[in-house]
């Protein structure tokens, strides 16, 4: 039996999907690709007055960016993410792409205020996920700090799992 789905609900399923492709597309290094569905996405939220769709876009484009080298547009795509998110979990997940983006580029302070905001959210949400996406930018920062025999354990034990902290952290001990 056919089931119809709310537009606003179809909406948002369209919204997750083409974030996934942007950040596929990131993680291929189809930057170019990468690039064109985060304006669709901020387009749209433009559009829409969707925050949602707004601080996708800025995520993933905060992604590519990072991925391809560009500390600034990485930082400020972020940064915007964070800005426009009205809701706990856009936000936060656009403050732990932020987390790594400091900590890939050796950015110490920002990335230890970031990854310490980031430590408050993941105790108080009760979510693993969150304990999980934190390892591997709190693993660099021991790096970053001289504790570095603490920061490869942290990350050869993220590494371990699966999902995005686990490749996350098998990119930081490849560049380490």
């Amino acid at each position: 039996v056919p089931v119809a789905i709310r537009q606003e609900d179809a909406r948002y399923v369209t919204l997750k999907r083409d974030g996934a492709v942007a950040y596929a597309h990131a993680v291929a290094g189809r930057f170019d690709e990468a690039d064109a569905v985060a304006k669709a996405l901020i387009d749209l939220g433009e559009a829409t007055s969707s925050t949602r769709a707004r601080s996708l876009g800025y995520g993933v484009a905060s992604m590519a960016s990072y991925l391809r080298g560009s500390e600034a547009a990485a930082i400020a795509n972020a940064q915007r993410a964070i800005a426009v998110a009205n809701e706990p979990i856009y936000r936060e997940f656009s403050r732990f792409i932020l987390a790594n983006i400091f900590a890939g580029f050796g950015r110490v302070e920002p990335a230890v205020v970031t990854v310490n905001a980031c430590r408050q959210f993941a105790g108080t949400s009760g979510a693993s996920l969150w304990e999980a996406m934190l390892e591997p930018p709190e693993a660099v920062v021991q790096l970053l700090t001289g504790q570095l025999s603490q920061g490869i354990a942290r990350l050869v034990d993220a590494a371990k799992g699966t999902g995005l902290a686990a490749r996350t952290a098998e990119v930081y001990l490849a560049v380490t």
